[in-house]
């Protein structure tokens, strides 16, 4: 019998920060991204100037900005980092962990750079390196593409057989009229549209490449961010320069013009695009984080280079802002969209969701922004994460006390605990028991859960279907606490069956279903996941 299940609703409660810590800059930092391994250790990269300095150890550049990437300990102690480098800029971008508590660390470097023992010279302008550590920092392996003109790898994603999922932009010549140019992975070679295109690659575990794409128009056009979901789809967002973008055969076009424009693009298995969108102002726009749910929404971050209106899909404007977050269903439709109305001198960078598919953001503001109707100023450049539930409702907002943080990047580890990157500045911001030096340098923080119960990941709860494709009856096995909550859904993102199990290891009658390609959520008291499921009869 199949049952209706109601979805659940607990009372908020906002959490306090449990600690952060820092590497003390002399010059220039930044930190542009950060993840957590199944141990809840932290990581983050970035690049730094001059020196970098952690408890016990300090990093030297080599020239101009270096690449740096640490590691610390669920309690916020340093363990350790490194750094690499050449005499001009190199910047670390994306950080990612496998199963197995492997670090991978994407980057590029300019002429000739340093990573350990081995040296790297570009083939033109800017390379990108991708590296592979152990959990004690010990090089595994290194990887360089590139072209003759500018390349940058920009963030990747780990899937859970360890493929790599790597995007970036190639062949930035920024000439007028834009060169076209090729970048090489191995013996795969991608030609851009215009003068700098979109990449999208996947790798097998040793970084040999399996499939790649690439997007864009005839002007300059970048990748923002990457993340995957349970099915095997792959999300990407970023910006286009005006006055389109074509995606393979799914061309899309600015909303005003004539500056970029954010899209958002879902990629199956294969690397071919399924669907793409976007949302543009007459000022520069783009998405800086993309997260899914475990329903198979997906939700995109990001903001305007001004105060000003910004049109997404089915003429929704919102009002003048700089920093939004919108979510789309899993077929691309526009669900809705939310303004964060930075006043000035902001941005909105990153989101990431929880079990219970919440929804949380960071960015910075200077002088002040709107949060749920409330005005909140700062001393003098704050981080700030918003947290949304799933209809886009905003349940609270949190800041460390204090003057001088922005923040850039954010995750949450298996406890649902939040962590977050970014810099501070000179004036010691307060992170509750965490009080930060007053100087410049690059910062990770620990916000506790405010989840309603503790969750498994779908590897914790060791839940199966089978047989995939079924034909009449679909059997499932699952090592977690009952009841389970059961939901088929259609291609369209519909709830067909609902049905509440207490076995561990039912049987489902699926004989009235007809034939296709459906989505099965299980959900429990602490967990959620989403399986493909073919049904043939």
């Amino acid at each position: 019998m199949f049952l209706f299940v109601a979805a659940s609703s607990f009372a908020q409660t906002i959490p306090q920060w449990q600690w952060a810590a820092s590497g003390l800059a002399s010059h220039e930092r930044y930190t542009m991204d950060i993840t957590t391994d199944r141990w809840d250790n932290v990581y983050i990269t970035g690049s730094f100037d001059d020196t970098l300095t952690f408890p016990g150890d300090t990093l030297i550049s080599r020239g101009d900005k270096d690449i740096y990437w640490a590691k610390f300990s669920p309690s916020g102690q340093f363990l350790w980092a490194a750094s690499a480098g050449g005499i001009y800029d190199d910047e670390g971008t994306g950080i990612a962990t496998d199963n197995y508590g492997n670090v991978y660390v994407a980057s590029y470097f300019n002429d000739t750079a340093f990573y350990g023992i081995d040296t790297v010279k570009t083939k033109g302008q800017s390379d990108i390196v991708l590296a592979k550590y152990d959990n004690s920092g010990n090089r595994l392996w290194l990887k360089t593409w590139g072209s003759i003109y500018p390349d940058q790898g920009v963030k990747i994603a780990i899937d859970k057989h360890g493929k790599i999922f790597l995007t970036g932009t190639f062949a930035a010549d920024g000439g007028s009229p834009p060169s076209h140019g090729t970048i090489t992975f191995d013996n795969f070679n991608i030609t851009s549209t215009g003068g700098g295109d979109i990449f999208l690659v996947k790798l097998d575990t040793n970084a040999t490449i399996i499939w790649g794409t690439h997007a864009g128009g005839v002007f300059g056009d970048d990748a923002g961010n990457i993340t995957l979901d349970s099915m095997g789809y792959i999300y990407v967002t970023g910006s286009f320069d005006a006055p389109w973008a074509d995606f393979v055969n799914k061309r899309i076009n600015a909303k005003f013009g004539p500056f970029n424009d954010m899209f958002v693009a879902q990629y199956d298995s294969t690397g071919y695009p399924v669907w793409v969108k976007g949302a543009g102002s007459l000022y520069p726009t783009g998405g800086s984080g993309v997260a899914v749910d475990g329903q198979g929404n997906v939700f995109v971050a990001g903001g305007c280079a001004a105060r000003l209106p910004i049109k997404f899909e089915n003429n929704l404007i919102l009002d003048s802002t700089r920093g939004f977050v919108a979510k789309y269903d899993f077929t691309g439709n526009l669900v809705w969209a939310q303004r964060v109305d930075v006043w000035s001198n902001g941005w909105l960078s990153d989101v990431v969701t929880d079990p219970e598919d919440n929804i949380y953001t960071i960015g910075f503001f200077s002088i002040g922004f709107t949060f749920n109707g409330d005005t909140i100023a700062p001393n003098y450049d704050d981080l700030f994460v918003n947290k949304y539930d799933n209809n886009g409702t905003p349940l609270w907002t949190k800041e460390p006390m204090g003057p001088g943080s922005r923040g850039a990047v954010i995750t949450l580890n298996n406890a649902g605990d939040v962590l977050v990157g970014g810099i501070s500045i000179p004036g010691g911001p307060i992170f509750g028991p965490s009080t930060l030096p007053d100087s410049s340098a690059v910062l990770v923080a620990k916000l506790g859960s405010s989840l309603t119960a503790s969750h498994l990941s779908a590897s914790q709860a060791d839940i199966n279907i089978y047989p995939n494709p079924a034909d009449n009856k679909l059997y499932i096995s699952f090592n977690a606490e009952a009841p389970v909550h059961l939901k088929l859904h259609d291609l369209l993102g519909r709830t067909l069956t609902s049905e509440k199990i207490t076995s561990d290891q039912p049987v489902i009658d699926i004989s009235a279903v007809p034939p296709g390609l459906y989505y099965l959520q299980i959900s429990g008291c602490n967990y959620n996941v989403c399986k493909k499921l073919i049904i043939q009869h």
